[in-house]
């Protein structure tokens, strides 16, 4: 089998069931088949499994953006992915860029363009450039309405907008 990179002169293929890269200008492979799994996110990077686990892949040189230490991966965004390694999420964009790294108990899209992540029972807010935007000290985020979402810090609650104003 053959996956064409588009916008690029690179082909993930497959042989003996593992994939590998191959540069069609050069004619040559950048990384010979070892991957039983490899997904282009962009022209930049690719999604790999190796054994059990995944990792990223840079296209130019098929050394790893992030090492195939993933037990799970989880698109949340057109561009964003949420995964967990070592039994903690992180998330990653799909040129490989790590936005945040792997310490969340759990992280998800709450709002458009937001991320909740949650340690040792507490919740913060980040936008999907891993920009925090509410520190991860909150007991509990509500529902958003007309913009604010109520959230709640030891017995005190509150008001915050998605940009982290209060």
């Amino acid at each position: 089998e053959i996956n064409p990179i588009l916008h690029t002169k690179l082909t993930w293929v497959k042989k003996d069931e593992l994939w590998g890269l191959f540069d069609e200008e050069k004619g040559r492979l950048l990384c010979k088949p070892q991957f039983t799994m490899a997904t282009t996110m962009s022209q930049n990077a690719s999604l790999v499994k190796v054994g059990n686990f995944f990792g990223v892949v840079n296209h130019v040189n098929c050394t790893y953006l992030i090492t195939p230490e993933i037990s799970k991966v989880k698109k949340v965004a057109p561009h964003i992915i949420v995964f967990k390694q070592n039994e903690k999420w992180g998330l990653f964009n799909e040129y490989g860029i790590l936005r945040l790294n792997p310490e969340f108990d759990s992280l998800f899209m709450k709002f458009p363009e937001t991320v909740v992540g949650i340690k040792n029972q507490k919740f913060g807010l980040y936008d999907l450039a891993g920009k925090e935007t509410l520190p991860v000290v909150y007991d509990q985020f509500g529902s958003i309405s007309e913009g604010l979402f109520s959230i709640q810090q030891n017995s005190k609650y509150g008001y915050a907008t998605r940009q982290g104003k209060i």
